[in-house]
């Protein structure tokens, strides 16, 4: 993104011991670089996909600080169902590093063809130049009587006309260099940028199967709570259904004991009033009687209301 209205130098407090990188060591370091076709052990069996970079140990022992060596990474396990391996002492490029490592000998190549052609340029003017003087000098035999001279002359031209062939030959494969270096330049942004999208891709998938075991595991855990939600409204029903029977039988245990109550206190009242008439002899004593026992069994009749 392009801001207006910054200008030169503003971010420099922003970068500190900024110097110019050494190109000459990049192209040297590039040069050396081997480059690999490789399986990788610890991806998903089935997976034979063929890889095409720098082996981690051929980085370390070239470039080191372009390696970072992790202790331990937890890698899915190759195998559906098994646990994850993990891997100690991983060698792992810092394929950023290696980009501009590539643009610093990309561009340390230009320089040298620049320094080239320019070289190219001015050997086919010097022996432009020189092929101009032979001609004149041609020009000048043409008209002398010297055999000698002449075939001197003419054996320089063509020392010149070789010359002048050879710097154009250097000069043609100078330019095939270049073709040959912004080639690879581009295979290698291609190279990069196609790893970028494997590793996206492979994340992708990681996140789905992520996605997919968590709405497996929300399924689950509503499933559960609605099935003991179920169970816990069947054990109330259940305890709700005992509870109103153990109050029904409660209420008919009172009931008959109210009832055997009234009768145990009826006949002991009989048998009260029997006493009774035997030692003072009451006259009518059933009047007597019945009418108590009236109000005791109307009594009993409201405790028992």
């Amino acid at each position: 993104m392009f801001y207006s209205g910054f200008g030169e130098g503003r971010f420099e407090h922003y970068y500190l011991d900024a110097v110019p990188a050494n190109t000459s060591y990049h192209l040297e370091i590039i040069r050396q670089l081997p480059i690999s076709s490789y399986r990788l052990s610890y991806e998903r069996s089935g997976a034979d996909r063929i890889r095409v970079g720098i082996l981690g140990s051929d980085a370390l022992s070239i470039v080191p600080e372009a390696v970072e060596i992790l202790p331990k990474h937890v890698f899915p396990s190759t195998t559906k169902g098994e646990s994850p391996n993990a891997l100690t002492n991983l060698p792992v490029i810092n394929e950023n590093m290696l980009f501009y490592y590539g643009i610093g000998a990309t561009q340390e190549i230009y320089g040298k063809l620049d320094q080239g052609f320019e070289t190219i340029n001015q050997q086919i003017e010097h022996v432009s130049n020189l092929y101009g003087e032979v001609n004149k000098v041609e020009q000048l035999l043409k008209r002398a009587t010297d055999g000698t001279a002449e075939a001197s002359i003419r054996a320089i031209a063509s020392k010149a006309k070789l010359a002048k062939a050879e710097v154009e030959l250097e000069k043609q494969r100078d330019q095939e260099d270049e073709a040959y270096t912004k080639a690879l330049a581009k295979s290698e942004v291609e190279q990069i940028t196609r790893s970028e999208e494997l590793v996206m891709q492979r994340l992708h998938r990681e996140d789905e199967a992520a996605r997919k075991r968590g709405e497996e595991y929300l399924k689950k855990k509503i499933e559960t709570s609605q099935l003991v939600e179920q169970t816990r409204m069947e054990a109330a029903e259940v305890l709700s259904a005992m509870e109103h029977e153990r109050s029904l039988e409660i209420q008919r245990a009172k009931e008959k004991m109210k009832a055997e109550t009234a009768k145990v206190i009826s006949e002991a009242v009989f048998d009260c009033f029997v006493c009774m008439f035997l030692v003072t002899r009451i006259p009518s004593p059933s009047k007597h009687f019945s009418g108590f026992l009236t109000s005791i069994t109307s009594g009993s009749s409201s405790c028992k209301s």
